[in-house]
């Protein structure tokens, strides 16, 4: 076929997805590729891809080409078997596919180009169709930014289409990723400054909104109690966890602790939520230290998770300070 703009240079063809060498072939790859990388702490989320044109599972205009949904439901079902760790996206709900039941999250490739309704065949409605609106508090959603306005969404004003605007639209999805190869192509101020902000836009943004740290002693056990609640547009994903830690006068972390709370459970719109540790015994000499948090990612040399507070890195990089802690004798 020589849709797409395909055909300058040569001819684009498109599988038979029933032929059963074809099947066996994907099966095969999936397993190979979740033996391989699931759990991988340098992935994030990993789009099924495979089928369709561009791996999008359609292949407009010739829908007659497309995979049925017994070959979709094979690779769905490969997918679910190979990864139970790393998070999956699929590019839109399919009929015959039970999506929504899966562990399956979603991506936008045509992102504030035809996102949001009307028509009914845009992201947006799709997902209300099917009824998953709410399936960005357990399941990521992603996408790109559509490649015709990638180099003129951060003008002023945008190139977006009407009804399209880039924060309407990540307010309606609860979008945590989105590429956007056109911000790396030279943007200069105050495009670029626009594009950071539309970046921050994305995902959790999660903040210590009270602490209480109380005195402890040898034979008293360490109580910090907090107030964190997520005000960003969409929950973190992953069990990474967090910890606790007490740093000395000359900088030396005394001692950590892991503290068991639940990140995951932050919901973007739900009240603070309390998180408490009662740590017994904590093995710290008596005098006074810097109580510090932090979520640890599992990625050796990976970026840090930040917490929206001053005190982040304040006292030591990675680590959010909360506070000041007296253990007496």
């Amino acid at each position: 076929y020589t849709d797409h703009g395909n055909g300058t240079h040569a001819t684009s063809c498109s599988p038979d997805y029933a032929h059963a060498a074809l099947r066996t072939a994907l099966g095969n790859f999936i397993a190979a590729l979740g033996a391989r990388y699931d759990g991988d702490a340098r992935i994030g989320f990993i789009t099924l891809g495979l089928l369709g044109f561009w791996g999008e599972w359609h292949t407009y205009p010739h829908e007659e080409w497309m995979a049925s949904a017994t070959v979709m439901n094979e690779v769905l079902d490969a997918y679910g078997a190979a990864f139970l760790q790393t998070r999956l996206l699929a590019r839109e709900p399919k009929e015959g596919t039970n999506m929504g039941q899966r562990r399956l999250g979603f991506h936008d490739d045509s992102f504030a180009y035809s996102t949001l309704p009307p028509p009914d065949w845009h992201f947006w409605a799709i997902m209300t169709a099917a009824g998953l609106q709410e399936v960005w508090r357990t399941q990521p959603i992603g996408g790109e930014i559509r490649p015709e306005v990638q180099g003129c969404i951060w003008d002023d004003p945008t190139c977006t289409p009407a009804g399209q605007d880039y924060d309407l639209c990540v307010d309606t999805t609860h979008a945590s990723w989105m590429l956007n190869q056109g911000a790396f192509d030279g943007l200069v101020s105050p495009q670029r400054e626009r594009a950071v902000e539309g970046a921050r836009r994305l995902g959790y943004d999660i903040q210590v909104t009270w602490t209480r740290v109380l005195p402890a002693a040898a034979d008293r056990p360490l109580a910090v109690d907090l107030l964190v609640r997520n005000t960003g547009r969409a929950p973190f994903y992953y069990p990474w966890a967090v910890e606790l830690a007490a740093r000395d006068g000359a900088g030396v972390l005394a001692a950590a602790w892991p503290a068991g709370f639940d990140l995951q459970a932050l919901q973007p719109d739900a009240p603070a939520t309390r998180w408490s540790l009662l740590q017994t015994p904590h093995g710290l000499p008596a005098g006074d230290y810097t109580l510090l948090l932090r979520v640890a990612n599992p990625l050796a040399g990976g970026n840090p998770f930040c917490f929206a507070n001053a005190g982040q890195n304040l006292d030591r990089p990675g680590w959010l300070t909360l506070g000041l802690l007296h253990v007496q004798p």
